[in-house]
């Protein structure tokens, strides 16, 4: 039985009012919200009286199920009719998302929206499409009419006549309004109040000088800190200048427009400076003042930008042109939803957000309200941080009669750019917590993460979430408590933070990735406690985090490819422009005219085979009519034959299936995922899949698919690599909120944290919206005043998000947190001076400052030419992984400016002699399986070899046995179907039957071992260098015994005995080295296994 701490068991048990539950992270607000659900039921109140909304379908679903297995444990324990009854009902119960429930109701009342009761859900891609078509019909009715006010709009947006730029703001800024409660009536009022010509009452100046005096408020506070400091030790001249820049900077402002003036005109400081007799106190003193000074400029420069070369007069024209424009905007964007809303009508089919502003109509009927209000007693909120404000009205609406359970963790709110509403979740933590209208119960101990993980969070956010600058306290409402049990408290130095110095490292980013190599290995030669059991550390404990899927993740990925590092990885890519799609929609094209000579070439090159001299032989004036008039007789034939038996099949399919059905059987018809998964390797698969998941199910129609193919050209779509299944999850913040692992490495933390708006509209819901402005004479385009105030006020909004992103990122962390990143030494040290976030501009920034205890965590300041790696050899004692690496010192791999790590372009197929390049860093021992031939087939042989004796057994006997093995392999897809283009049974059999001689019963047997090993170059080539170079590859396989190890290699090349030895003994002996860090007290003996000459060879 569960034991709840003190606050948990008072949030299961409170029911008197609407009920907040703020709960942090890893504090177990899950299981409270179940056990809260459960207690309703144990006192008789209808599963069917509550409803449950999650935020996703995945987590309503993983509720129902943890749900059930707690009703069966209660059952067990005391059988009860009431018990037995929610389990039957649990199916059908309303634990599900917002949209499933909104969806629900819809259904139920659609004669009350003039819709048809069976629409359609549409996915993402659909509605992308519907979108684009719904746009490109707005601006073309547009242009037809010649509008002028729709030209000055243009103007802002087009340029060379592409209108694209000016279709995707319209298309964002409409999703920007789907969150907003009656979104023309919002866009009025807020361009109302900003672009009010009375200066003295225009709401966003106003806004923006309350802010300006908070900043300087801030500034004014820290020089009285400073003026007193200085009082201490009688110091007249530090004293005088604090007094005369507290003057400067409060001037007698009385309204907007003395705002306004008051920032046009030049600013002067008094200079500081201090005699040379001055004390060490007063020079300390004068370097605080002077770094104020310098924050207080840097701020006051960003005011006087906004004012700066206009006139009052210009201001409020600026205004008044501004907005007329938006205004114009703003009715583009309108007839834009109008033609949205016909396609959907058209094609009968909704989107979310449809789902959401229906429900509310639905729920503005008073009659329909009384009567679905009236069903529940109690509404659960779960994630309820990231709610919008349509979302909250339609919550609000339903609890009519009920009492609200909401649970959520504010800090954890990191959905701004979907229009989440963090300020809803902070006003009512406000009032509860004055118990009006409700209550709020806090849940921060944490059963998460280690007590140093928590000490750092801690300290950092304590710091950086204050109520004057977002909104909520942490130090008053989310400070966590150690809350988990013992295991792994030993642990020590499990928070640590790289930073490597930006002045000192001209190619810092490779530098960071040193780091992660040289955490990863670190990492893998710890043991954790899990359940009682000691056990290894593996990849898959591990996983690697970045706030952006950019550049680096991908140079990141290819690094890893190297050194043989398994990882899993989503990114985002143009699907429809890569060749494997392409090829695809090539043959739909082709279905659709048979004339295309382009796509025709296409897909008998690349599906059916042809060489390009067959294409040139065949080819006439048309190469449609060639193929079909050439001679039957001819070699050639039997290819073309395929061609059209396989084109009038699928002809005469379309308009009998869907459009998805046709392609899913093209490409298991044609096997074109076998064909470019040879080519293209697994990846193929895995944009086959994302292809057809993200094809409408209900177009049957050939022209109308190509046309919704050619509108989704540039739209990415998530791919998803996984090397395999122990492996380390690469991935943003963002996705993996609400996961955790034993080890997080936070990634490009020294990393820009504000973006520079690179649009000509700005919006925010807070703040409202600005747009460009353009001279028609000069032909320039510049923000207009609203836009620049805005462009300053949204910082503060993204600071915050961006604060609760790192609380995100480092709170998955359950045992290891290591934080890496570059920075100049002098962004890092700050005063206390959190309020001014301007002086903040990366996650290393935000740690790193001199406010920070920094007692329980390890800070390490990489200089070029300090040694970081002390010498040591690390290996993992993991069976399934040898790894070996060694850095010795970073100031060595810098002055080799890390290019060696730019052997991510080092060839999959290199010979052995590419050991010898002293300009590589990284070397593939596998890519040592060397061949006599570079022909293609003969790679193929090789590798077929080695996969198909990596796979099978060695109690085979006969050929017999061998050839069913493999064909079921094939079947299963183990292994490619073309496998037999490059093996002999025969050969296979022999070598199995060779090395299975040398196994005994009691020995163990090691197949496709990775190793990564640091070793002095001199060491693998005779060179005086002896600079450590890393060692990648697998070894095919090797058997343990109990004194010795037994090294084999398969080799495919065509050589004699002498010759296999000279040419492999590098290869071999490096195996050996890396086998005699695992293995100290063995004897290893070497083999070569020769398919060619079927027999085994010993190395000396």
């Amino acid at each position: 039985m569960i034991k709840y701490t003190k606050e948990q068991q008072e949030a299961i048990d409170y029911f008197d009012t609407d009920l907040l539950i703020s709960a942090s992270a890893g504090s177990g607000k899950t299981q409270v919200l179940l056990e809260k659900v459960l207690k309703l039921l144990e006192n008789k109140v209808d599963i069917n009286e509550i409803l449950m909304v999650t935020f996703t379908n995945l987590a309503a679903s993983e509720m129902k199920s943890k749900l059930e297995n707690m009703i069966l444990d209660k059952i067990e324990e005391n059988s009860c009719d009431f018990l037995f009854d929610a389990l039957n009902k649990l199916n059908a119960a309303d634990i599900c998302t917002l949209h499933s429930f909104c969806q629900k109701l819809v259904r139920e009342y659609y004669y009350l929206l003039n819709i048809e009761p069976n629409f359609e859900i549409r996915d993402e891609a659909y509605i992308q499409y519907l979108k684009n078509r719904a746009i490109n019909d707005t601006i073309r009715d547009y242009l037809l009419k010649n509008d002028k006010d729709f030209i000055n709009v243009s103007n802002l947006f087009v340029y060379k006549r592409d209108y694209t730029t000016l279709k995707e703001e319209i298309i964002k800024f409409y999703d920007f309004l789907t969150s907003k409660l009656n979104k023309y009536e919002f866009c009025d009022e807020i361009i109302s109040a900003n672009y009010n010509v009375n200066l003295n009452k225009n709401l966003l100046i106003s806004k923006f000088k309350d802010y300006t005096f908070e900043k300087i408020n801030n500034f004014r506070n820290e020089i009285f800190r400073i003026k007193l400091d200085a009082e201490k030790i009688n110091s007249e001249k530090i004293i005088k200048l604090c007094d005369e820049f507290i003057i400067d900077l409060f001037n007698d402002i009385k309204n907007n427009e003395d705002f306004i003036s008051f920032y046009k005109q030049k600013i002067d400081f008094p200079q500081i400076r201090l005699k040379n007799n001055a004390t060490y106190e007063e020079v300390e003193l004068k370097e605080k003042l002077q770094l104020v000074s310098k924050k207080i400029k840097k701020f006051l420069s960003l005011v006087k930008e906004v004012f700066e070369c206009e006139s009052l007069e210009d201001i409020k024209l600026d205004l008044i042109n501004g907005k007329q424009i938006l205004n114009k905007f703003i009715e583009i964007v309108k007839s834009f939803e109008e033609n949205f809303k016909k396609l959907k009508r058209n094609n009968n089919c909704l989107d979310f957000n449809d789902l959401e502003e229906l429900t509310l109509k639905i729920l503005n009927n008073e009659r329909i309200l009384e009567e679905i209000s009236c069903k529940y007693k109690y509404i659960f909120v779960d994630e309820y941080q990231d709610t919008n404000l349509v979302q909250e009205e339609i919550l609000k609406l339903l609890s009519k009669h009920s009492k609200r359970i909401m649970v959520g963790d504010i800090k954890q709110s990191i959905y701004a750019f979907r229009q989440c509403n963090p300020k809803i979740f902070s006003d009512k933590l406000e009032r509860y917590s004055k118990l009006e209208n409700g209550k709020v119960i806090l849940l921060n101990k944490n059963f998460r993460s280690h007590k140093n993980i928590l000490e750092f969070s801690n300290n950092i956010f304590s710091n950086l979430m204050r109520k004057e600058n977002c909104d909520y306290s942490y130090k008053d409402n989310g400070m966590f408590v150690f809350g988990r049990e013992s295991e792994n408290e030993n642990i020590i130095n499990n928070v640590e933070v790289l930073c490597v110095n930006k002045n000192e490292s001209e190619d810092y980013k490779n530098s960071e990735n040193l780091l992660i190599l040289n955490t990863i290995n670190n990492l893998l030669t710890q043991k954790i406690i899990e359940n009682g059991n000691e056990r290894n550390f593996t990849f898959k404990d591990i996983a690697i985090i970045s706030r952006k899927r950019n550049a680096e993740i991908i140079n990141l990925c290819k690094l890893f490819d190297e050194v043989k590092i398994p990882y899993s990885v989503k990114y985002y890519d143009k699907i429809y422009t890569s060749f494997e799609i392409k090829l695809i929609i090539s043959y739909l094209n082709l279905l659709n005219n048979l004339d295309n000579d382009i796509c025709l070439y296409s897909v008998l090159r690349n599906i059916y085979g042809f060489k390009t001299n067959e294409l040139i032989t065949i080819k006439s004036n048309s190469l449609k009519s060639a193929i079909e008039e050439y001679s039957k007789t001819d070699v050639i034939y039997s290819k073309i034959k395929a061609f059209f038996d396989d084109f009038y099949y699928f002809k005469q399919k379309i308009g009998e299936i869907s459009v998805k059905q046709l392609i899913e059987e093209i490409i298991n018809k044609l096997k074109l995922e076998i064909i470019l998964n040879k080519e293209f390797g697994k990846i193929s698969s895995e944009k086959l899949n994302v292809f057809i998941k993200n094809i409408p199910s209900n177009i049957y129609s050939l022209s109308e698919f190509l046309l919704y193919c050619d509108d989704l050209e540039d739209k990415k779509f998530e791919i998803k690599k996984v090397v395999s299944d122990n492996c380390i999850t690469i991935d943003t913040f963002h996705s993996t909120k609400g996961l955790e692992y034993n080890a997080i490495i936070v990634i490009n933390a020294g990393d820009k944290i504000f973006a520079k708006n690179s649009s000509n509209l700005i919006y925010n819901a807070k703040f409202g919206i600005g747009i460009f402005k353009f001279n028609e004479e000069e032909k320039i385009k510049a923000p207009n005043i609203v836009y620049s105030i805005i462009n300053i006020l949204n910082k503060q909004e993204e600071f915050n998000e961006e604060v609760r992103l790192s609380y995100v990122a480092f709170t998955r962390a359950k045992n290891y947190l290591t934080i890496i990143g570059s920075e100049k030494k002098e962004n890092l040290i700050q005063e206390d001076n959190y309020l001014n976030f301007l002086d903040f501009t990366s996650y290393l920034n935000l740690i790193c400052s001199k406010k920070f205890n920094n007692d329980n965590f390890k800070f390490t300041y990489l200089n070029g030419n300090e040694e970081i790696f002390k010498t040591e050899i690390i290996n993992q004692k993991d069976d399934n992984n040898i790894v070996c690496l060694d850095f010795e010192n970073y100031n060595k791999i810098v002055n080799k400016k890390y290019d060696y790590i730019n052997s991510t372009t080092v060839q999959l197929k290199n010979s052995v002699t590419s050991i010898s390049d002293e300009d590589k860093f990284i070397y593939n021992i596998s890519n040592f399986k060397i061949t006599d031939n570079d022909s293609e087939d003969f790679i193929e042989i090789g590798n077929s070899y080695h996969l198909v004796l990596e796979k099978l057994p060695f109690n085979l006997n006969t050929i017999k046995e061998v050839k069913n093995k493999i064909i079921n392999l094939v079947e299963n897809k183990i292994i490619p179907e073309n496998i037999y283009n490059y093996i002999e049974d025969e050969k296979v059999l022999k070598a199995l039957k060779t090395v299975s001689k040398l196994i005994e019963e009691k020995d163990k047997v090691f197949k496709e071992q990775v190793f990564m090993v640091y070793m002095p170059h001199n060491t693998i080539k005779n060179s005086d260098l002896n600079d450590k170079i890393l060692v990648q590859g697998i070894i095919d396989i090797y058997i343990e015994k109990e004194n010795e190890i037994i090294l084999i290699d398969y080799k495919t090349s065509r050589l004699n005995d002498l010759n296999l030895i000279n040419k492999y003994s590098i290869q071999l002996n490096l195996y050996e080295k890396a086998l005699k860090e695992k293995y100290k007290n063995k004897t290893i003996k070497k083999y070569i296994y020769s398919i060619f000459l079927d027999k085994l060879i010993n190395i000396v």
